[in-house]
């Protein structure tokens, strides 16, 4: 694939809009909806945005599809995907994890028994 092909895949993914994606692409205004159109055609593009894009049951996506998306991102080798991109990805994974709380430490939830001087044996 070139790497006009990669831009409009990866911009794809996110707008969904075929001449959006062709436009960021390098494509002109003028044939960037015939553009995107024809691109949606290639095989190859076709194929490298079915690994890509997943099969979405839910019209909301869930924490887990979020926390894979993100640990996809922090973890791609993809060079249309910045260091910025990656670090953003890590600090929100960070944020779920809560590993910049003050109270970071391992707190488990404490039992506390009362009135066992009640209890009858």
């Amino acid at each position: 694939m070139t790497e006009r092909q990669l831009k409009f895949c990866k911009c794809y993914l996110a707008s969904q809009d075929k001449k959006e994606a062709a436009m960021a692409a390098g494509y002109t205004q003028k044939n960037a909806a015939a553009a995107g159109g024809r691109l949606l055609r290639n095989p190859q593009v076709q194929n490298y945005l079915s690994k890509l894009k997943p099969n979405h049951s839910e019209p909301v996506a869930g924490n887990e599809e979020i926390l894979e998306y993100l640990t996809r991102v922090l973890r791609s080798d993809d060079e249309l995907i910045s260091i910025r991109d990656k670090m953003r990805a890590a600090e929100l994974l960070g944020k779920n994890l809560s590993l910049f709380s003050d109270n970071n430490h391992d707190s488990k939830p404490c039992v506390v028994f009362c009135g066992e001087n009640d209890i009858q044996d």
